[in-house]
């Protein structure tokens, strides 16, 4: 029998009807979701910024984008690493972006083991009852003392048990445990599987993601691993509640644009030797005890030349939180001027603070808009980032 699935947009409210332990599981679980009684067994329920899906006890909720799948891949590939062809994903066909990013990912991982999983050298030290490659003799002597067996030996073995295997095996067992409608994407998963199976299952977190050095051996894994890191990062622990296990995928929203916004300026801008920077902390106070981060800054050695934050909201004047934010950055780093850039905004604003006279400029990119638009409204956008850099009066940090 076929589950039944609940459909919700970002920021859209919606009455749904589920059972109160699903209610309490999604008021509980990841994405933000606001979930008030309205009666029993209805709900008001309001996603936020996130987007993907939820498998609870009885039902299955998937939250699309308010940009469309097609626009979403569109901001995505903004990943220096990623590219989606037509033919990898029908995305005008596809409408739930759980398994359009499944089948994205799953043809790259086909397409990158096509002629065999990758080989190469993994450096391996353990304790064996044999001698295979050299003995390390320090730790022999430290911990079988007085002992011939076991021995204490390292050795390179040609595997295919390496990182950037592990790292799609360890994908497709997060997808294995979605439940995922589509019978030919369940298929392709189960065949990937089989032919990783001389690859070790390891579990990893955003946290724990191995660093991948790209070559000429293994460049034609970059774009399968690319969306290997973003569904194992997505990918948030399975909710639960007595014994009923959800799997969930859900992508931030707010990190897509902040990737967006900073990869698709980078080209634009021509900085004579400063540096654009995502996500570069500093400090608030002079002891160094009140950290920021703001998600965009220019500098040159240790002088900030200028520095933005990024917002996925609509808003008509700018939110007083996010305003006051701004501030904070431009005092910490000694600029008269802040950008605040939206998804979308009124029009273009500036705030010019009381007495001191700092700006704080608000900027916005339509995401709704044809690429072609999207793309010189980035171009406007880095251009008067740059003129700001090269006019601030930058401060020794």
């Amino acid at each position: 029998m076929e589950r039944r699935r609940i459909r919700l947009s970002e920021w859209q409210a919606s009455e749904v009807e589920v059972s109160a332990d699903d209610a309490m599981l999604l008021r509980g679980g990841p994405g933000e979701i606001s979930v008030d009684r309205i009666r029993e067994g209805v709900y008001r329920v309001v996603p936020s910024h996130w987007v993907g899906s939820v498998a609870l006890g009885e039902v299955d909720v998937v939250i699309q984008p308010k940009v469309g799948v097609q626009r979403l891949f569109h901001l995505l590939s903004y990943s220096p690493r990623l590219r989606f062809g037509r033919a990898q994903v029908d995305l005008e066909a596809e409408d739930d972006i759980t398994e359009a990013i499944v089948g994205a990912f799953l043809s790259q991982v086909v397409a990158a083991i096509r002629r065999g999983p990758l080989m190469a050298y993994r450096y391996t030290e353990e304790s064996a009852q044999t001698v295979r490659g050299r003995v390390r003799l320090l730790d022999q002597a430290r911990r079988r003392f007085d002992m011939l067996l076991p021995v204490e030996i390292a050795y390179d073995e040609f595997t295919v048990d390496i990182d950037e295997n592990r790292l799609l095996k360890a994908a497709l067992r997060r997808l294995a445990g979605m439940r995922l409608r589509t019978a030919s994407l369940r298929r392709s998963i189960g065949a990937s599987l089989d032919a990783l199976g001389g690859v070790a299952d390891i579990r990893y977190d955003s946290r724990t993601l191995p660093s991948i050095r790209f070559t000429r051996l293994n460049e034609h894994y970059e774009s399968a691993l690319v969306l290997a890191r973003a569904i194992l990062s997505a990918s948030s622990p399975d909710l639960r509640h007595g014994k009923v296990a959800t799997p969930t995928f859900v992508i931030d929203m707010d990190k897509v644009f902040e990737d967006f916004v900073f990869r698709a300026s980078e080209p634009h801008l021509h900085l004579a030797g400063m540096r654009w920077r995502q996500g570069k902390a500093s400090a608030l106070d002079e002891g160094s005890r009140v950290r920021i981060k703001p998600d965009l800054s220019i500098w040159k050695g240790k002088s900030c030349h200028f520095v933005g934050d990024v917002k996925y909201k609509r808003t008509k004047f700018g939110e007083n939180d996010d305003l006051y934010q701004a501030i904070a950055y431009a005092k910490a780093l000694g600029q008269k001027s802040v950008m605040l850039i939206y998804a979308q905004t009124a029009r273009q604003v500036e705030h010019v603070v009381r007495i001191d006279g700092t700006q704080v400029l608000l900027r916005s990119l339509d995401l709704g808009a044809p690429p072609a638009a999207l793309e010189a409204a980035v171009k406007a956008l880095a251009e008067e980032i740059e003129e700001l850099a090269g006019s601030g009066a930058p401060q020794a940090l």
